[in-house]
């Protein structure tokens, strides 16, 4: 049994319950009446219904179907809410994961009682991020994170201004005899606490890990104590999934309630919607969502009667089905951009094609630096990269250092802008 408490920030272990938030709790007791919260009166809300279109076939894109949120959801969508996420949303997703991720694991959550996992929805998994970086990590405390890792995670912790020890990556991720050597080489009295990964469609490098690897991660955190964030926002944007032999999340194969994981709604439905959560150990959610209480209150309600609505529409079947159109088009995309690639830089640079995400992680030979190149040579050449050292972990024990990398996204260009930027991408590699 994980005893949590000792994981918690300073900060995260003195968040108490909002005596006000905490009454929502009470309201579905049948026969209740409340005087304590201050919810405003819906009579005077001017909003009554919703309606938007959606696409119910993918195989015919540009098709779409009218879809009108009911009079009784809207009425809800537009008054406060749990912080754990809109009841409606928080129960669909927790369908989901269960059949994703844990199958034959049913959660539940009743006042009074504890169990094996819980979900928050958040403001986008960026928010679920930065909340659980503030509710594990002090200013004196280590997280293990993959080198290069996501720059918006960087920042947050470079916020809390915690130290980061970073691990060597290769095509297939993080290599988990450098996370090994370093944990059985610390000599620091303040010890690691937490490893923070994106193991599928990594940002930047695309590379995701296999199973094995998966394992070992795991393995060495219980043998080192560590909880484990698994960032998975490309989790449903794997282009070689094989639907009967699919990988594992780190989730599911933690049997120990080590690991907390993000979920984005972003790059499957729209990041304007604003939607992500967060699944893990039900002490830790509890916990992350009296934070929450404190900030937001909860994510905006519409957009969850909107993703809601949009999952009932689908059913699992729907769901499945757009997934696959996201994999397929995003597969194409990325085979057109190597393609290109290939003609381009060729001789130039050295990359290896993602399996999942929306990134290519250029290494261009005979760079030691590709700031200035990508800051400066490129802007003037009107491309927008992102050179490699936006990526690098910033420790205290080791000065900055220099990267021969550059991330290129193939998401939204067109093939002509693709072959055009890399055309002018290739010139000046040739000239460096």
């Amino acid at each position: 049994m994980i005893n949590y408490a000792k994981f918690l920030s300073r900060r995260g272990a003195r968040r108490q319950p909002s005596p006000i938030r905490e009454l929502t709790k009470l309201l579905k007791i049948p026969g209740i009446i409340s005087l304590g919260g201050g919810f405003p009166n819906p009579a005077v809300f001017p909003l009554n219904g919703l309606e938007f279109g959606l696409n119910l076939d993918p195989s015919q894109p540009e098709s779409f179907e009218k879809v009108s949120i009911s009079r009784d959801l809207m009425t809800a969508s537009l008054q406060y809410s749990s912080s754990f996420g809109f009841p409606e949303l928080v129960s669909e997703l927790k369908r989901m994961v269960q059949v994703e991720h844990r199958t034959g694991i049913s959660p539940k959550r009743e006042i009074g009682e504890k169990h094996n996992w819980d979900i928050c929805v958040t403001t986008g998994s960026q928010d679920g991020l930065s909340k659980l970086f503030d509710l594990l990590l002090d200013e004196e405390d280590v997280i293990i994170t993959e080198n290069p890792t996501y720059s918006g995670s960087l920042s947050a912790m470079y916020a809390i201004g915690c130290d980061i020890e970073s691990v060597q990556t290769d095509g297939h991720g993080m290599i988990p005899e450098s996370l090994n050597a370093i944990l059985s080489n610390w000599r620091h009295e303040r010890r690691p606490k937490v490893i923070y990964t994106i193991p599928t469609g990594q940002n930047p490098s695309g590379s995701t890990m296999p199973l094995s690897r998966r394992q070992e991660v795991l393995e060495i955190a219980n043998n080192y104590d560590l909880l484990v964030i698994e960032d998975d926002p490309y989790w449903h944007m794997q282009y070689n999934k094989d639907p009967a032999n699919p990988i594992k999340s780190l989730f599911s194969l933690d049997t120990n309630g080590r690991v907390i994981r993000t979920d984005s709604l972003s790059k499957v439905l729209s990041p304007g919607l604003r939607l992500g959560w967060v699944t893990g150990p039900s002490e830790i959610i509890e916990r992350l969502q009296l934070d929450q209480q404190a900030s937001c209150l909860h994510p905006c309600n519409i957009s969850q009667a909107v993703v809601y609505e949009i999952l009932r529409k689908w059913g699992p079947e729907g769901w499945k089905m757009h997934i696959a159109r996201i994999q397929s088009f995003y597969k194409q995309r990325r085979d057109t951009f190597c393609s290109l690639a290939d003609q381009h830089l060729t001789g130039l640079a050295e990359w290896t094609a993602p399996d999942a995400g929306m990134f290519v992680w250029f290494k261009c030979l005979g760079v030691d630096d590709t700031e200035a190149l990508i800051k400066e040579r490129a802007i003037e050449q009107k491309v927008i990269m992102v050179p490699g050292t936006s990526f690098t972990p910033k420790s205290r024990s080791r000065p900055p250092v220099p990267s021969q990398f550059v991330r290129a996204a193939f998401s939204t260009a067109s093939v002509a802008d693709m072959d055009e930027a890399l055309r002018r991408f290739s010139s000046l590699l040739s000239k460096k």
